[in-house]
């Protein structure tokens, strides 16, 4: 509660602070008040479009107030601005999935993939959706299958063997 009240003094003397913009999105968000941290988050982006953490931070606040949509867009130009960046690539093509864009979500998993090829976390969700995809058109078992079991041979976990077996 200090950081927080020191934050909102600073941004009252100075409403332009990206710092402290950033500090108070970030905090709100940590909180689980993600409507009051993306105006803040937003005021960073406006004066740092290039601050990926931001980008992050504003796309998982809007998907925690159930805007899928307008989280694309940022979970993007995380992608674009640190194409390293497994949570993006998650979080975007989570966000496809539950907007059931499925032929959108497929390329963008595919594309964190190859960019990071040693991710569980992206060979997972790869394997998930071409595992049990709802668009038969998306779904793919044998490469579901030879990722499923490369993530199951790295972590033999109870989840990971649910997708081998799904398949």
């Amino acid at each position: 509660e200090g950081a927080k009240k020191r934050m909102e003094d600073a941004l009252a003397i100075e409403p332009r602070h990206t710092t402290a913009h950033f500090n108070l999105g970030s905090l709100l968000a940590s909180e689980g008040a993600a409507a009051e941290a993306i105006p803040h988050l937003q005021a960073v982006i406006g004066e740092a479009a290039h601050d990926a953490e931001a980008q992050l931070l504003l796309a998982q606040a809007l998907v925690a107030t159930g805007d899928d949509e307008a989280s694309l867009t940022h979970f993007e130009q995380v992608a674009k601005l640190d194409p390293s960046n497994e949570d993006a690539v998650i979080g975007g093509a989570a966000a496809l999935v539950r907007l059931q864009r499925y032929s959108r979500a497929r390329p963008v998993l595919e594309a964190g993939l190859e960019r990071m090829p040693s991710s569980g976390r992206i060979a997972f969700a790869l394997a998930r959706l071409l595992a049990a995809c709802p668009d038969t058109t998306v779904r793919d078992g044998e490469r579901a299958l030879e990722l499923a079991e490369l993530v199951y041979a790295v972590d033999p976990s109870h989840r990971h063997a649910q997708t081998v077996a799904a398949v």
